[in-house]
C-alpha cells in the first residue's frame, strides 16, 4: 500500500470513528441503588430529583403518571434489609413497573405511604413472588392493606407486649419499652413502670387491634396498633408518658409521624426516659433505611452505605429525628440517671 493510500484509509477510519463514537458514547441511564440500598423518595423534591437522575417520564398527573420503570436495571438486592422501594409524602401520581426486588427481609418489598395521587404497581417481583395492584389515593390504600379486630387482653407481659384471651401474643407496633427482668438480664430502668402503665390501660379490657402491612414478627407475635374504646391509641399513650421510645418497624409505618410526635411531646416535657437526661461527647451514625443509630466506632456503623448514613452529635438528636438505638447501643439509653 502506498503512503497516499494509507493516508486515505486512515482518514476514512477517523471519519468512521467520528460518526460512530457519539452513538456508542451515549450515557446509559444512571445506575440504580447497589446491594443493600433503597430507592427512597420522601417528598415531591426527592421525586423531582429522582425523575431527572433516572430519566423517568410523565408529569405526575392521573392521566400522565410518572413511570418509575426498572427495565434498564430491574434488580434490587436488599441483602436481608427491608423495602427496596420507599415512596412517601408525595402529591404525584406514579406507576411502579418492571422491578425485581430480592433478599428483602419483608415480603412487601415496596412501601408507599401518604401519597395524594394515584398509584399503579405492575410487574413487580418481591423475593420471587409477583405483585401487582392499583391504588387510588389513600382511601383505597388503607382499605386494601389495613384491617382491625376486637379482642380481650388477658395479661400484660411488659410495656409493649400483651397476651390475649385467645392465646395470641401482641407486640405493639412502633414502640419499644424498657425490659423487665427475665432469665437473661436484669430489669432496665422504668421497665416495671412501663408494664404497670400498660396494664392500667389494657389489662382485662376489650380493645381494637389495627394491623399494618406485616401481621407477625420474627417470634410469631401479632403486630398491632392497640386502640381503647374511647379511641385513644395505647402505643401513642406509652410514648407520651415517656415510658417507651419510637421503634421504626419498616414496612409498618402507618402511624409513624403520629408516634414520633408523641415521643417529642414527652421529650420536651422531660417525662420518663427523658428526665435527667445526660449526654457524653460522642458521634453517632444513623441508617436512613432501618432508622437505627450506632456509636461511630461500632462495626455495624461502618457497614452502612454512604447514601443511607446520617450523622448525629447527640443521642437526643437521633431520638428526636425518629431513630432508635441499635441493640448494641441500647445499654446507653437505659442507664440510670445520677
Amino acid at each position: 500500500m502506498t503512503i497516499a493510500a494509507l493516508i486515505v484509509a486512515l482518514f476514512c477510519l477517523i471519519s468512521l470513528v467520528s460518526v460512530v463514537s457519539p452513538v456508542a458514547a451515549d450515557p446509559a441511564p444512571m445506575g440504580y441503588p447497589g446491594p443493600g440500598d433503597t430507592i427512597r423518595i420522601d417528598d415531591d423534591a426527592d421525586m423531582d430529583a429522582a425523575q431527572t437522575a433516572y430519566g423517568w417520564t410523565g408529569t405526575g398527573t392521573s392521566v400522565d403518571p410518572i413511570i418509575i420503570d426498572g427495565s434498564a436495571d430491574p434488580d434490587i438486592d436488599m441483602m436481608g434489609t427491608a423495602a427496596g422501594i420507599y415512596i412517601a409524602n408525595v402529591t404525584y401520581s406514579f406507576s411502579l413497573e418492571n422491578w425485581n426486588i430480592f433478599n428483602s427481609s419483608v415480603g412487601m418489598g415496596v412501601q408507599i405511604d401518604n401519597v395524594a395521587g394515584d398509584v399503579t404497581v405492575r410487574d413487580i417481583s418481591v423475593n420471587g413472588t409477583a405483585i401487582g395492584l392499583m391504588l387510588i389515593g389513600l382511601v383505597f390504600w388503607d382499605a386494601a392493606l389495613y384491617a382491625a379486630e376486637r379482642v380481650t387482653v388477658k395479661r400484660v407481659n411488659d410495656g409493649d407486649t400483651v397476651q390475649l384471651a385467645d392465646g395470641r401474643s401482641v407486640r405493639y407496633i412502633g414502640v419499644n419499652a424498657p425490659e423487665i427482668d427475665h432469665a437473661t438480664q436484669t430489669a432496665q430502668p422504668l421497665g416495671f413502670e412501663a408494664r404497670t402503665r400498660n396494664a392500667a390501660l389494657v389489662e382485662g379490657r376489650t380493645v381494637r387491634l389495627e394491623f399494618d402491612i406485616e401481621r407477625l414478627d420474627d417470634y410469631s407475635r401479632t403486630l398491632a396498633y392497640v386502640f381503647l374504646p374511647d379511641g385513644s391509641l395505647v402505643n401513642e399513650s406509652l410514648l407520651q408518658s415517656g415510658l417507651a421510645f419510637c421503634l421504626f418497624m419498616l414496612p409498618n409505618a402507618k402511624y409513624e409521624l403520629r408516634l414520633l410526635a408523641a415521643q417529642r411531646e414527652a421529650m420536651r416535657a422531660r417525662r420518663g426516659l427523658w428526665q435527667n437526661w445526660r449526654e457524653e461527647e460522642a458521634r453517632y451514625v444513623g441508617n436512613r433505611n432501618s432508622r437505627r443509630f450506632h456509636r461511630s466506632g461500632c462495626p455495624e456503623a461502618k457497614r452502612i452505605s454512604p447514601r443511607n448514613r446520617v450523622l448525629f452529635s447527640k443521642r437526643w438528636d437521633a431520638f428526636w429525628a425518629g431513630y432508635s438505638p441499635s441493640r448494641e447501643c441500647q445499654a446507653e439509653v437505659f442507664r440510670p440517671a445520677d
